[in-house]
């Protein structure tokens, strides 16, 4: 089974999109799932290792530094969802790192008039 790492970025504990349910995944052993959270703004109530797990904005470097997400693996594929230019920013870093441009997928969340 592949190997799945959700790793998620919001200004607040309150931004956080599905955090609960891929928190749920994560905690069943046969799903191979890790699940991990940065937040911009870390509030008194939020609790390290269950609302977050990174205080700040979106970090690459804290991922591989922690193992959470390797960048060797020749199959693996990296799925970006979000604004504009953080996408473009962690493709670049992605690249910066090895991993191969046919290998990162983007989806643009945007606002405004279409």
């Amino acid at each position: 089974m592949r190997a799945v790492t959700w790793a998620h970025a919001a200004r607040n504990s309150h931004a956080v999109c599905y955090g609960k349910h891929v928190r749920q995944a994560a905690a069943d052993a046969s799903a191979n799932v890790t699940a991990k959270v940065f937040l911009g703004t870390v509030a008194e109530v939020d609790e390290k290792g269950v609302d977050y797990d990174y205080a700040g904005r979106f970090d690459l470097v804290k991922l591989v530094a922690d193992k959470v997400l390797p960048l060797d693996k020749g199959d693996a594929e990296y799925f970006l969802c979000g604004p504009k230019d953080w996408m473009v920013q962690v493709r670049n870093d992605l690249q910066a790192n090895g991993v191969n441009l046919d290998k990162i997928h983007l989806e643009l969340f945007a606002t405004g008039d279409i």
